[in-house]
């Protein structure tokens, strides 16, 4: 944060931007990684073959905690992680206000106008993904990802007002999934399926209840 700097001008951050910059990021950040952990957990518990298969990367990790360190070693946690918010993602509905008069998609939008996106809609739309309603990591390996459209994936929104916080929540997520998978397995202990409720993150209706099992 303390080294960016407006492109056009060049010019830093003053003091005051760089607190509220620095509030931001944690203040806003808690409950939305949170609200996407517990997605994670729940997605886990649901599929037996994708958390064994995360099991073995994080039972082979050495406990380094650089950042490079956790992007090459745990290289599928991080596509489980971005698979859960493709289809959680906890910013679900985004807003844009339009600088000038444009043309999107056939729609005139006149300058000033509030443009809504969603995510959540983005992430599951059967023209940019392959069987949108399933749980599949395998969509985040480096091949696959190459071929895809990048403004189809927006969990941390896209552009010049993206998230500040995107790099450090992915490395919060990566940590937290690795250091609690080593030693636990959560099992879901409700019937019923989980249902959404859409306020400003995506979140369950009811509480997520999971059962802890100490892994052997």
């Amino acid at each position: 944060i303390v080294s960016a700097h407006d492109r056009r001008t060049g010019e830093t951050m003053t003091d005051r931007q760089l607190i509220d910059e620095t509030l931001t990021m944690v203040v806003a950040g808690h409950e939305t990684t949170a609200s996407a952990l517990n997605w994670l957990w729940y997605l886990l518990s649901q599929h037996p073959e994708i958390e064994s298969r995360l099991h073995r990367e994080v039972d082979a990790w050495d406990g380094k905690t650089g950042n490079d360190d956790l992007q090459n070693q745990l290289p599928y946690t991080r596509q489980v992680i971005e698979e859960t918010m493709r289809l959680y993602p906890p910013g679900w509905l985004l807003t844009r206000r339009s600088i000038a008069q444009d043309v999107i998609g056939g729609h005139h939008i006149d300058g000033k106008t509030d443009v809504f996106i969603s995510p959540y809609l983005v992430h599951r739309h059967p023209a940019f993904w392959e069987s949108p309603e399933t749980f599949d990591p395998g969509r985040f390996d480096a091949s696959r990802k190459a071929t895809r459209n990048r403004f189809c994936y927006l969990p941390f929104a896209l552009g010049p007002r993206a998230c500040i916080g995107e790099h450090f929540a992915m490395v919060e997520m990566l940590l937290h999934t690795a250091l609690v998978a080593r030693q636990l397995r959560l099992r879901y202990r409700r019937d019923e399926p989980v249902e959404l409720e859409c306020q400003v993150n995506l979140r369950p209706k009811n509480s997520i209840f999971m059962e802890l099992e100490e892994r052997k």
